[in-house]
């Protein structure tokens, strides 16, 4: 069964490796992060390619922020099987309104700590 992920945080250390691990078994993955060129090959299972630039024709990422709605809504733009919510408590410059709210009127799922979907 192949599923379209989103990922919220997608460029931290543990969504990396699950966008790396969800990739690897043939799912779709859109993640939103501040940062789209911090999205790297995970350390570890990434083997010889970790730290280069993810690239996958199933993995689209999208530039963008948690605490901005409209950000938050272009992932849900796209059919979403499962979601992996991999946010630090505060945003860097002290927001601290996530947008949790357009994440629980989805098919909302927590992944942790492992990278595995569960509904």
């Amino acid at each position: 069964l192949q599923a379209n992920i989103a990922v919220f945080g997608a460029s931290g250390l543990t969504a990396q490796e699950c966008i790396y691990q969800a990739l690897k078994d043939g799912d779709s993955v859109i993640g939103l992060t501040r940062n789209p060129s911090n999205v790297l090959v995970p350390k570890g299972s990434g083997g010889a390619d970790a730290d280069k630039p993810l690239v996958d024709d199933k993995l689209t990422v999208i530039g963008g922020d948690v605490t901005n709605a409209a950000d938050v809504a272009k992932v849900f733009e796209n059919d979403i099987d499962g979601v992996i919510v991999a946010l630090g408590g505060k945003t860097s410059d002290g927001k601290d309104k996530i947008h949790f709210d357009l994440l629980f009127r989805k098919r909302f799922c927590m992944i942790a700590p492992y990278c595995e979907v569960v509904e």
